[in-house]
């Protein structure tokens, strides 16, 4: 009965077309919003990129592909950058109109980046007629696919025309100190790859032809992530203490956050002030 359900929903999902196709790729795309600081909702990436991967699925062209995965950054970046219509309020005479349309043109224009993560994907065919096994191996295929692609593009989008880093998909762990110890071996990209792909994978779980084989698919991510935190928090355990006063022999670094407010950041005046 629950696998029998669970096919039912993702192939309802995949069979959307049009607006409504659009429209869930958008909503799932915000509610991954939810993931990132300041709120750390983790649960939601486990519902929104299987949604993506199933609406994905149900695309028959590469244009469809580049579409639905669009309308979900669209809605992830939407939701995610919004902050930046602050800067225009400073002098909300002159700038204030140019708010919404600015930041929503924006993300519009960073939303290609999740049209193009998720064209990789075409090449990798779930064949619905195919054995329900099949079908699992390729979907967790694609899975694997998608984590790559969407976690290059963040890379890409992190330096292409000046670059525009903000809110790649490992920064979700930055509550956590003991899961971002493995970025020093790969960086938020590394740590990203497998967020996403341990979220992704949950989209096995929609056909679900055997339910044990299809959980066990699904959650060799989550594993690989437990791992990576039980190790970091080891990590932090048997640190030097003496690293928590902030000096540690042999490095010289300091990290500087002034926090201007940004209607006092470009005042002449105050230039020795900031320095």
């Amino acid at each position: 009965m629950r696998e029998r359900f669970a096919q039912l929903s993702s192939d309802s999902i995949a069979r959307l077309r049009g607006w409504r196709r659009l429209a869930l790729a958008f909503v799932a795309g915000a509610v991954a919003t939810a993931a990132m600081p300041p709120m750390y909702a983790l649960p939601v990436l486990w519902i929104s990129f299987p949604i993506l991967m199933w609406l994905l699925e149900g695309c028959r062209t590469r244009a469809q592909m580049a579409v639905t995965g669009w309308g979900f950054a669209f809605g992830h970046y939407l939701t995610g950058f919004f902050w930046i219509a602050n800067a225009f309020y400073v002098d909300a005479e002159t700038f204030g109109a140019l708010a919404i349309p600015a930041v929503t043109g924006l993300c519009a224009g960073l939303a290609l980046y999740g049209a193009v993560a998720v064209l990789p994907l075409s090449l990798i065919d779930p064949e619905r007629d195919a054995m329900p096994d099949d079908r699992t191996v390729a979907i967790a295929i694609r899975a694997v696919a998608l984590a790559a692609a969407w976690v290059f593009c963040e890379w890409i989008r992190s330096w292409l025309l000046t670059g525009f880093p903000w809110n790649p998909a490992g920064s979700v762990w930055t509550a956590w100190p003991a899961m971002i110890q493995s970025a020093s071996l790969w960086g938020v990209y590394g740590l990203g790859f497998f967020t996403v792909l341990s979220a992704a994978m949950f989209a096995v779980l929609g056909p679900a032809p055997r339910l044990r084989k299809a959980v066990l698919i699904a959650l060799a991510p989550v594993g690989v992530l437990a791992v990576f935190g039980g190790v970091g928090a080891l990590r932090l355990v048997i640190a030097d203490p003496g690293a928590d006063s902030g000096v540690v022999p042999g490095v010289t670094l300091r990290l500087v956050q002034p926090n201007i407010p940004q209607q006092d950041k470009w005042r002449p005046n105050l230039r020795e002030q900031h320095l």
